[in-house]
């Protein structure tokens, strides 16, 4: 029997499979039977990310093709002018055309499809036209209504709640099918856009219960995390609701819960580690208690492993800071890399050293600096071109650094690219893991007593709901959290893991 051919697009990454919206996909499409074959096209900003085919299962592939600079570009402009959330899913359907690569693998890859979806209404509008296909609109929110609150305000964020609206809106009106994450999702798409609501499907968030089991062994976990005592558990991505429930759990949870440990995972982290920068400029480093000799100071993304076999990288943002406190330093080297031409100052001890112009390509080029012997130094790198407003992010231009080493008395030794001073100005009762593997995650879950959900916003279903379930863990949740799952106050919810 001929294979039924789907085409799946949306405009993130997939692989690997660690946050609600790639988990929905992949669980959805990527565990079809076989009469299915299932292409995935995805994008992302980032350029060293594997490109090319992977296959994801039997039967689901994946493919991430770079976005290029023109659009990376006019994101960092529109998001500066909104600033309260990116602009890059709102551009995604409008500007497409400055990726001519991506273009012309989705014209290719419909051509072939059978079925074409889009998860997420971003790439809709170049399936709209789409003749003799089935197309599909897999809805993972109400977008409109999720964004519309963070939107309000100036006459440009109005603008681009009416894009998002209009988006969604064509989204529903021309597909043949929309797949809908909750009943409340269904009467939004009917009320809002006239949707006819005999084409509207309720395809709850899948969760893979094999992925992850009711768990026991909990002491012998929390002493493997170096935690004691009560714990809670957090898991987000940095997404705007996450990030106010974050907000939430530090101001309001954790100084009034001292007993217990709050364990938080997912890129939520981001948040923190972006706010902290601006305290940390007005902290003497020496009120600091640092832990070890050479530190990193402010300017950093969460850490993130690159290659085979990996090794550690740490974006930059516009300025940043490596402190040692070592008398007999005399060299510091590292390697650095640019996928632009940046001009770059180092100052020592607030004294201007060097400049130096960055243009590395996707390789990391080393830098050394010699110094005369110091108490300590306290380095700060400021990449004058990136103080330009039309860069929000440095990521987006590929300012990336490994390998830092500085060399005392003759020897060289290492600087931790795991440690920064920002986990040592958080609570004593918070662990901040950032990104984690599948099988780090269970730790976390195993060494939790409960698990929390205090979301304020957002819309569809949050798969992180059902993890928590799938882990056995007691939940905590606020309604806007449990929107969409049939749970009862105090009343257990058993979840039935099927041959």
């Amino acid at each position: 029997m001929e294979q039924i051919r789907i085409l799946v697009i949306d405009n993130q990454v997939i692989s690997p499979v660690e946050s609600g919206a790639p988990i929905r996909i992949f669980n959805l499409f990527g565990k079809l039977p076989k009469k299915y074959d299932v292409h995935y096209i995805g994008v992302s900003g980032w350029k060293h990310l594997g490109k090319g085919i992977k296959n994801l299962s039997q039967n689901f592939k994946e493919e991430i093709i770079p976005l290029g600079n023109s659009f990376i570009c006019a994101d960092n402009l529109f998001s500066n002018i909104i600033k309260s959330i990116r602009s890059f899913d709102v551009l995604c359907s409008y500007l497409m055309f400055l990726n001519p690569k991506f273009m012309k693998r989705l014209n290719e890859e419909v051509k072939k499809a059978d079925i074409v979806i889009a998860s997420h209404p971003w790439f809709f509008s170049y399936l709209k036209n789409c003749k003799n296909k089935i197309k599909i609109y897999d809805s993972h929110n109400c977008e409109y209504l999720l964004y519309k609150k963070f939107l309000e305000g100036s006459v440009s964020k109005k603008v681009f709640s009416s894009l998002i609206k209009k988006i969604e809106k064509d989204a529903c009106l021309y597909s043949d099918i929309i797949l809908a994450c909750s009943s409340k999702d269904q009467e939004n798409f009917v009320r809002l856009y006239n949707a006819k609501r005999d084409k509207i499907f309720l395809v709850p968030n899948p969760i893979d219960t094999a992925s992850v089991l009711p768990i026991d062994e909990k002491e012998m976990a929390k002493k493997d995390l170096d935690v004691k005592g009560k714990t809670i558990v957090f898991i987000g991505t940095y997404y705007l609701p996450n990030i106010e429930a974050f907000q939430f759990i530090m101001k309001e949870l954790v100084p009034n819960m001292k007993d217990h440990t709050f364990l938080m995972a997912g890129s939520v982290e981001n948040s923190f580690l972006e706010s902290v920068d601006e305290y940390l400029k007005d902290v003497p480093i020496e009120k600091i208690k640092i832990e070890n000799k050479g530190i990193l100071g402010y300017g950093y993304f969460n850490l993130e492993k690159w290659s085979n076999p990996p090794f550690n990288v740490r974006w930059t943002k516009k300025e940043f800071s490596l402190v040692i406190k070592d008398k007999a330093i005399t060299k510091i080297e590292f390697g650095l890399r640019s996928l632009k031409k940046i001009n770059c100052e180092l100052f020592v001890n607030n004294e201007k050293i060097k400049s130096i112009k960055l243009k590395t390509g996707n390789e990391f080029e080393k830098f050394n600096f010699s110094f005369e012997k110091r108490d300590n130094i306290n380095c700060v790198f400021k990449l004058d071109k990136l103080n330009k407003s039309i860069i929000r992010d440095t990521r987006d231009i590929g300012i990336a650094i490994r390998g830092i080493n500085y060399v005392s008395n003759g020897k060289i030794k290492k600087i931790s690219l795991e440690k920064t001073i920002a986990p040592l100005l958080i609570p004593k009762n918070v662990r901040l893991y950032g990104k984690v593997s599948n099988e780090k995650l269970k730790q976390i879950y195993k060494a939790a007593d409960i698990a929390i959900n205090p979301m304020f916003s957002g819309s569809g279903l949050n798969i992180k709901m059902l993890d928590y379930m799938a882990a056995g863990l007691p939940v905590i949740s606020t309604e806007v959290g449990a929107r969409g799952l049939k749970i009862e106050n105090d009343k257990e919810l058993i979840i039935c893991k099927s041959d």
